[in-house]
């Protein structure tokens, strides 16, 4: 093998991509939420939220995350407030 082909082919080795690892991740949905049992006497479908982060470091194999739920609902009635759910 040459020296330019050497060359050449060690500098590809040096260049090649490493595995990636995120160490902060934003997490976030929206959807559909569908009271259930007796509370969808009160409330008709809704929408819900989701905003959350993840914390993981490369050298341990779990993480720490946090999440946050908001859920909205209409009143099936007239005159009662809407629920909303934290």
């Amino acid at each position: 093998m040459s020296a330019s082909r050497l060359a050449l082919l060690a500098v590809l080795v040096g260049v090649l991509p490493g595995s990636a690892t995120a160490q902060l991740s934003l997490l976030g949905g929206v959807g559909i939420s569908s009271p259930l049992g007796d509370f969808s006497n009160e409330a008709t479908t809704g929408y819900h939220a989701r905003l959350g982060v993840q914390v993981s470091l490369p050298a341990l194999p779990v993480a720490l995350r946090a999440d946050g739920d908001y859920h909205a609902f209409s009143a099936a009635r007239s005159g009662v407030e809407d629920p909303d759910v934290l």
